[in-house]
C-alpha cells in the first residue's frame, strides 16, 4: 500500500493538488499541514511521507490546489440522495462531471474546482433531533454535546459542509475509501454560477434554522 501512496502521491502533485498525510483518525501527521494550503509539497517530501504503512492521503482544498474545493456529505451520506436527484433534474449530466468518493463510514464527497475561487470552509445544512435534556447524545455514530433553544434541547448534526480554503478530505486509494466516479486528475473547473448553484442546492437542504439564520432561495425538485 505505501508505494501505492507515493505513486498516487505523486501524480497528485504533478497535476497541481496538495496533499498532506493523515493517520487512521483522519488528523495529520505532519507537525502543521499549513503551509499545503499555499503550497505543494515537494516529491522527494511526499515520497518520506507516504514509504510508512498504515497513513491515509489527503487532498487539500483552496489555492494551492488551484481552486480544488470538496463538497462533504457528513453524518453517513444521508442528504446525498435528495441532493443527487436535484443535480440530475435541474443540472443533467453535473453530478457524473465532479469526482465523487466515499468513505469507510458511507460519507460522500464530491471534488471539483472553481473558476471563481474556493470558498472557506462552509456548513451548508445540518438537521437535529429533540432530546429531552441537557447532555451528550449519540447520533448517527458521533457523540454530540445537546444545544438548547427556546427551552427545549436538541442535538445537531452537520449534513453538508464546503471543504475548500482551509479544508482537505482523505482520497481512495487510502485504506477503507472508494472512488465512485469521476477523475481526480481531470476534474472540472465550475464557473461561478455553476458553482452558486451547487452551493443552492445543497443549502436547500437544511433542516435546522435559528431565528438570526437566513435561509437560502428554495431549490424544487420538480
Amino acid at each position: 500500500m505505501s508505494q501505492i501512496l507515493v505513486d498516487f502521491a505523486i501524480k497528485c502533485i504533478q497535476n497541481n493538488i496538495s496533499i498532506i498525510p493523515c493517520n487512521f483518525t483522519t488528523r495529520p501527521i505532519i507537525v502543521s499541514w499549513t503551509p499545503y494550503q499555499n503550497k505543494m509539497a515537494m516529491p522527494q517530501t511526499a515520497r518520506r511521507w507516504f514509504s510508512k504503512s498504515r497513513l491515509r492521503i489527503a487532498v487539500v482544498g483552496g489555492p494551492a490546489s488551484g481552486g480544488l474545493e470538496i463538497l462533504d456529505f457528513r453524518c453517513n451520506g444521508i442528504a446525498f440522495a435528495d441532493f443527487s436527484e436535484i443535480l440530475e433534474r435541474k443540472k443533467p449530466g453535473l453530478l457524473r462531471s465532479l469526482y465523487c468518493g466515499q468513505s469507510p463510514t458511507g460519507e460522500y464527497q464530491l471534488i471539483y474546482r472553481c473558476g471563481d475561487g474556493a470558498r472557506v470552509n462552509t456548513k451548508l445544512a445540518s438537521f437535529a433531533e429533540k432530546v429531552q435534556r441537557a447532555g451528550v447524545f449519540e447520533l448517527h455514530g458521533k457523540k454530540i454535546k445537546a444545544r438548547k433553544h427556546d427551552n427545549k434541547w436538541f442535538v445537531v448534526r452537520d449534513l453538508i459542509e464546503i471543504r475548500g480554503i482551509g479544508g482537505y478530505c482523505i482520497v481512495a486509494p487510502s485504506k477503507g475509501y472508494k472512488k465512485l466516479s469521476g477523475d481526480l486528475f481531470s476534474l472540472p473547473i465550475l464557473d461561478a454560477d455553476t458553482h452558486q448553484y451547487l452551493i443552492r442546492a445543497a443549502q436547500s437542504l437544511n433542516q435546522w434554522f435559528l431565528p438570526a439564520d437566513v435561509k437560502p432561495a428554495p431549490i424544487s425538485k420538480n
